[in-house]
């Protein structure tokens, strides 16, 4: 019960930071011509090397906490739950980073918001709590520049399996 109350907590108070915090860039559409050449983010599945594959990358539009493709994700969560359902002993590390467009701390509520819209969307299909990790980053290993590419690949989630 109070994990609930905190996860309701943390919803709350993210929603009012999304909210205070928003910033949409006056030269949005000047970055739609330097997307071009950038990585095709409609794949859910990262194209960033894999050093462990052990880890799973999500995708997101900018200033979304919605996944592009939610049908995909439901298809990676799906193998997901398989996985933890059958052994106690695993848990999922859930990594929120975002580009370096808006303030800090706006977002840091949107690597929070999008790590808890897949950890609920997880609960809900029947993982414990206790196997889920959160860990929202946002913005703070973002050094991207205006280089479209990178911006594209920072906006993402990182699955991370983890066996204790």
């Amino acid at each position: 019960m109070q994990r609930f109350f905190t996860s309701t907590i943390i919803a709350i108070a993210t929603a009012v930071l999304l909210n205070a915090c928003s910033h949409v860039p006056e030269n949005q559409n000047q970055n739609q011509n330097k997307n071009q050449n950038a990585v095709n983010s409609n794949n859910l599945i990262s194209e960033l090397p894999k050093k462990n594959s052990n880890i799973t990358s999500i995708f997101y539009e900018p200033y979304s906490y919605l996944p592009k493709d939610q049908s995909q994700l439901e298809l990676i969560l799906m193998k997901e739950v398989t996985r933890l359902k059958g052994n106690a002993k695993q848990a999922i590390k859930i990594v929120g980073y975002t580009d370096d467009e808006g303030s800090s701390s706006y977002n840091l509520a949107l690597a929070q918001q999008r790590i808890d819209f897949v950890a609920e969307k997880l609960r809900k299909m029947g993982v414990n709590w206790q196997q889920i990790q959160r860990y929202p980053v946002g913005s703070e290993k973002s050094h991207c520049g205006e280089d479209a590419n990178c911006k594209k690949l920072m906006r993402r989630i990182d699955l991370i399996h983890l066996e204790y």
